[in-house]
């Protein structure tokens, strides 16, 4: 019985062999850029979602920019990616929008939202076009950078009562605080919770494995959106609803819809 299994095996090696070159080198009907596609099925998720406390670029793509350049692909939660530094190529990438190139979302992000593929290319018109509005040229020139520089008057004022300061967080809370009022009416001072800590809390959902499970950081940050939800709603039913240009909370919301 012995040349069974030897024949078995004669079939077997093969197609698995043939199965790792296509995970290797996917088909493709242009030119792939250089990098590694990793293990099988797992691609290199473990090294992407590798933590570090460095403020510069992420290891992991920093790594694959020194071996294979500003664009390279690999293979992240099971799925073929191409990953771009270049300012040129990305640019080209954005103007391309809708003709040539899709907009898709990680899985967590599109979980963290609950926006599913049917409202995605929706949400992002709306998000780009209230952007716009309110982050616009002639609102630069008109009012932002003076109000900035205010803010940033005030925020240096305020590190003066700290022994040290975290620069790249600092900073990121003070953009993010200006741009939540702006956007929709939030004042830092009257939250019950404190939205640049859930801010950054939901970011490092976006960047884990989307298992909701107890534990785990995805699930985490499933809760801390839950909250974002309920403050951004809180500030539009505290009287500011009214106002057209602040509808933030119908786009967060649109994941409850029975799509």
């Amino acid at each position: 019985m012995w040349y069974i299994g030897f024949y078995i095996w004669a079939l077997v090696i093969p197609v698995v062999a043939f199965w790792l070159c296509r995970w290797w080198k996917p088909a493709s009907r242009g030119l792939l850029p250089p990098g590694s596609m990793g293990l099988p099925l797992i691609g290199e998720t473990l090294q992407f979602f590798v933590p570090s406390k460095s403020l510069d670029i992420p290891p992991f793509i920093k790594n694959r920019i020194q071996k294979y350049g500003p664009v390279f692909k690999t293979n992240l939660v099971g799925r073929p990616v191409i990953v771009s530094s270049d300012p040129d190529f990305n640019n080209f990438i954005f103007q391309q929008e809708g003709k040539s190139v899709q907009l898709w979302y990680m899985d967590s992000f599109s979980k963290l939202l609950g926006i599913g593929d049917a409202i995605t290319g929706y949400v992002h018109k709306y998000l780009k076009k209230v952007v716009s509005e309110h982050f616009g040229p002639e609102k630069l020139k008109e009012k932002i950078l003076s109000e900035l520089e205010v803010i940033a008057d005030q925020t240096l004022s305020s590190w003066t009562e700290h022994e040290s300061v975290e620069m790249k967080r600092a900073c990121s809370t003070m953009i993010l605080n200006y741009t939540s009022k702006q956007l929709f009416g939030y004042d830092p001072e009257k939250g019950e919770e404190n939205l640049s800590d859930l801010y950054f809390n939901l970011i490092k959902g976006v960047m884990s494995v989307p298992l909701n499970v107890p534990g785990t950081a995805f699930h985490k940050c499933l809760q801390k959106c839950t909250i974002i939800k309920s403050q951004i709603g809180g500030v539009h039913g505290g009287g500011r609803a009214q106002n057209p240009e602040l509808r933030l909370t119908q786009v967060l919301r649109l994941g409850d819809q029975p799509w």
